[in-house]
Protein backbone atom coordinates (compact mmCIF):
# COMPACT_ATOMS: atom_id res chain seq x y z
CA UNK A 1 0.00 0.00 0.00
CA UNK A 2 1.32 3.41 -0.92
CA UNK A 3 1.68 5.95 1.87
CA UNK A 4 1.47 9.71 1.42
CA UNK A 5 1.55 12.85 3.54
CA UNK A 6 -0.73 15.87 3.29
CA UNK A 7 0.53 19.11 4.84
CA UNK A 8 -1.74 21.82 6.15
CA UNK A 9 0.50 24.86 6.62
CA UNK A 10 -1.13 27.75 8.43
CA UNK A 11 -0.02 31.33 8.96
CA UNK A 12 -1.35 33.11 12.04
CA UNK A 13 -3.73 30.13 12.40
CA UNK A 14 -6.24 31.84 10.10
CA UNK A 15 -4.77 31.19 6.64
CA UNK A 16 -3.79 28.02 4.80
CA UNK A 17 -1.00 27.70 2.26
CA UNK A 18 -2.48 26.53 -1.05
CA UNK A 19 -1.16 26.36 -4.58
CA UNK A 20 -2.20 26.04 -8.19
CA UNK A 21 -0.09 25.01 -11.14
CA UNK A 22 1.34 27.83 -13.22
CA UNK A 23 0.26 25.96 -16.37
CA UNK A 24 -3.54 26.36 -16.58
CA UNK A 25 -3.64 23.44 -19.03
CA UNK A 26 -2.92 21.03 -16.17
CA UNK A 27 -6.29 21.78 -14.53
CA UNK A 28 -5.09 20.30 -11.24
CA UNK A 29 -7.16 22.64 -9.08
CA UNK A 30 -6.44 24.06 -5.67
CA UNK A 31 -4.04 21.92 -3.64
CA UNK A 32 -1.78 21.82 -0.59
CA UNK A 33 1.68 20.33 -0.26
CA UNK A 34 1.43 16.53 -0.41
CA UNK A 35 3.44 13.61 -1.66
CA UNK A 36 4.71 10.09 -1.20
CA UNK A 37 6.75 8.72 1.66
CA UNK A 38 10.13 7.45 0.46
CA UNK A 39 11.67 4.18 1.71
CA UNK A 40 13.25 4.67 5.14
CA UNK A 41 11.36 7.92 5.84
CA UNK A 42 8.93 8.50 8.64
CA UNK A 43 5.75 10.36 7.75
CA UNK A 44 7.08 13.39 9.67
CA UNK A 45 10.32 13.38 7.66
CA UNK A 46 8.36 13.06 4.42
CA UNK A 47 6.19 16.03 5.36
CA UNK A 48 9.22 18.26 5.95
CA UNK A 49 10.88 17.10 2.71
CA UNK A 50 7.73 17.65 0.65
CA UNK A 51 7.31 21.16 2.07
CA UNK A 52 10.86 22.03 1.00
CA UNK A 53 10.48 20.45 -2.44
CA UNK A 54 7.02 21.85 -3.28
CA UNK A 55 6.94 25.20 -1.45
CA UNK A 56 10.56 26.08 -0.72
CA UNK A 57 9.88 26.44 3.00
CA UNK A 58 11.98 25.03 5.84
CA UNK A 59 9.52 24.34 8.64
CA UNK A 60 9.67 22.27 11.81
CA UNK A 61 7.37 20.46 14.21
CA UNK A 62 4.81 18.69 12.02
CA UNK A 63 1.81 17.88 14.22
CA UNK A 64 -0.10 14.74 13.36
CA UNK A 65 -3.83 15.20 12.74
CA UNK A 66 -5.19 11.90 11.42
CA UNK A 67 -4.64 9.05 8.96
CA UNK A 68 -7.09 7.96 6.25
CA UNK A 69 -6.94 4.92 4.01
CA UNK A 70 -8.58 5.08 0.59
CA UNK A 71 -9.46 2.03 -1.53
CA UNK A 72 -7.93 3.91 -4.42
CA UNK A 73 -6.39 7.34 -4.80
CA UNK A 74 -9.11 10.02 -4.82
CA UNK A 75 -9.67 11.55 -8.23
CA UNK A 76 -8.60 8.42 -10.11
CA UNK A 77 -11.78 6.42 -10.66
CA UNK A 78 -11.18 2.87 -11.78
CA UNK A 79 -7.42 3.04 -11.50
CA UNK A 80 -4.86 3.21 -8.79
CA UNK A 81 -4.15 1.18 -5.71
CA UNK A 82 -5.12 1.69 -2.09
CA UNK A 83 -3.34 4.57 -0.36
CA UNK A 84 -2.88 5.69 3.21
CA UNK A 85 -2.66 9.44 3.76
CA UNK A 86 -1.11 10.92 6.91
CA UNK A 87 -2.33 14.48 7.58
CA UNK A 88 -0.09 16.99 9.37
CA UNK A 89 -0.41 20.57 10.53
CA UNK A 90 2.54 22.97 10.51
CA UNK A 91 2.82 26.67 11.18
CA UNK A 92 4.62 29.13 8.92
CA UNK A 93 6.17 32.26 10.44
CA UNK A 94 3.96 35.36 10.39
CA UNK A 95 6.42 37.08 8.05
CA UNK A 96 6.11 34.41 5.34
CA UNK A 97 5.14 36.20 2.09
CA UNK A 98 1.47 36.32 1.07
CA UNK A 99 2.25 34.70 -2.30
CA UNK A 100 5.19 33.43 -4.39
CA UNK A 101 6.00 31.06 -7.22
CA UNK A 102 8.16 28.01 -6.61
CA UNK A 103 9.67 25.52 -9.03
CA UNK A 104 9.31 22.00 -7.64
CA UNK A 105 12.74 20.62 -6.78
CA UNK A 106 12.12 16.88 -6.98
CA UNK A 107 9.35 14.32 -7.11
CA UNK A 108 7.73 11.71 -9.26
CA UNK A 109 6.18 13.76 -12.05
CA UNK A 110 6.26 17.20 -10.43
CA UNK A 111 9.96 18.13 -10.67
CA UNK A 112 10.30 21.33 -12.67
CA UNK A 113 6.64 22.34 -12.42
CA UNK A 114 5.94 25.85 -11.20
CA UNK A 115 3.48 26.19 -8.33
CA UNK A 116 1.78 29.50 -7.50
CA UNK A 117 1.77 29.44 -3.70
CA UNK A 118 -0.46 31.73 -1.64
CA UNK A 119 -2.14 31.96 1.71
CA UNK A 120 -5.93 31.79 1.62
CA UNK A 121 -8.46 32.28 4.44
CA UNK A 122 -8.95 28.95 6.16
CA UNK A 123 -12.66 29.49 6.80
CA UNK A 124 -14.80 27.93 4.06
CA UNK A 125 -11.84 26.81 1.95
CA UNK A 126 -12.34 23.83 -0.38
CA UNK A 127 -9.48 21.87 -1.95
CA UNK A 128 -9.41 19.47 -4.89
CA UNK A 129 -8.39 15.78 -4.94
CA UNK A 130 -9.88 15.12 -1.46
CA UNK A 131 -6.98 17.06 0.06
CA UNK A 132 -9.49 18.83 2.30
CA UNK A 133 -10.53 15.54 3.92
CA UNK A 134 -9.10 16.60 7.30
CA UNK A 135 -9.49 20.37 7.12
CA UNK A 136 -12.31 20.17 9.64
CA UNK A 137 -9.99 18.28 12.03
CA UNK A 138 -7.50 21.13 11.62
CA UNK A 139 -10.18 23.76 12.27
CA UNK A 140 -11.22 21.91 15.45
CA UNK A 141 -7.60 21.66 16.62
CA UNK A 142 -7.11 25.39 16.07
CA UNK A 143 -10.34 26.18 17.94
CA UNK A 144 -9.24 24.02 20.92
CA UNK A 145 -5.92 25.86 21.16
CA UNK A 146 -7.38 29.38 21.32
Amino acid sequence: MRERVVCYITRDRTELLVFEHDDPGLEAGLQVVAGGIEPGETPEQAALREIWEEAGLRLENPRFLETLTFDQRPGTPGRGKPETWHFFWLEAPSDTPDAWTHTVLDGEADAGLVYRQRFAPLHGLRLDWSLDAKLEALRLRLKEQR
